[in-house]
């Protein structure tokens, strides 16, 4: 059991980390272009943020379209380009199970981040927009200067969200791999984890539930309480002490 915990750990925190790396940073970039209006822009808003309303299970059929190993476009692509030896069954390989989970919520969840930087933009002091232009500050020199010290505590903010999704995040991984993580658990998590410790590999309506599973379920869900709610309050210390 220890085992599978620190495989579920490890597969929360990487999600984490994977979406701090590179999807907060690409959200910001677009949510500037979104701020600075750059022709297109009401299309690619749009584009970004409509993944949103596409259920998880529509999001997962839809990658499995795409990764498939028989009927796959990435496979079929590969082949017309003339790089059939690439070709993979991607989905049944272990080493890539958190990478495409990770890959299908970034995809998801691309747009919420970048709505929520550019509502944090359009905050900042239209001065400081002006003496950056006087000083001649190019397109991407305004980012890096103004904005980013602007945004900073709703960075930190994302990073927390991100945080505790990374902790949570259940479903991506219950519809791929089922109760058991998928094959050789590759693409469990925690929350899962606390799935299969509380009730079990089979339907809970459908089986008995112990006293000795409850109690581990109970335990694993105030570790993973105590887990988010230590870095939450961290986060806000740091956030109130830059205010002061």
């Amino acid at each position: 059991m220890v085992s599978q915990l620190w495989n579920a750990l490890s597969h929360s925190l990487m999600i984490f980390i994977l979406t701090v790396i590179f999807v907060i940073p690409v959200q910001i970039i677009m949510a500037y272009m979104v701020y600075s209006k750059v022709r297109g822009k009401s299309f690619f808003q749009v584009a970004i943020f409509s993944p949103q309303f596409i259920s998880t299970p529509v999001i997962i059929f839809i990658f499995t379209l795409l990764l498939d190993a028989n009927i796959g476009v990435v496979n079929k692509f590969l082949e017309s380009i003339g790089q059939g030896h690439l070709t993979k069954p991607w989905l049944g390989i272990p080493e890539f199970g958190m990478y495409i989970v990770w890959i299908m919520i970034s995809w998801a969840g691309m747009g919420v981040g970048m709505m929520f930087f550019v509502g944090a933009m359009k905050m900042v002091p239209v001065d400081c927009l002006e003496s950056a232009y006087l000083d001649g500050a190019g397109f991407w020199k305004r980012l890096i200067t103004i904005f980013l010290p602007q945004i900073k505590v709703t960075i930190l903010n994302m990073v927390l969200i991100s945080y505790i999704f990374g902790m949570t995040i259940f479903d991506f991984s219950y519809l791929l791999g089922g109760t058991s993580g998928g094959i050789e658990r590759n693409v469990d998590v925690m929350s899962l984890f606390f799935y299969r410790m509380a009730f079990g590999d089979t339907n809970p309506l459908g089986g008995n539930i112990s006293q000795n599973s409850m109690g581990m379920g109970t335990t694993i869900a105030c570790v993973l309480f105590l887990m988010i709610f230590i870095i939450a309050l961290i986060q806000l210390l740091i956030v109130y002490r830059k205010e002061e």
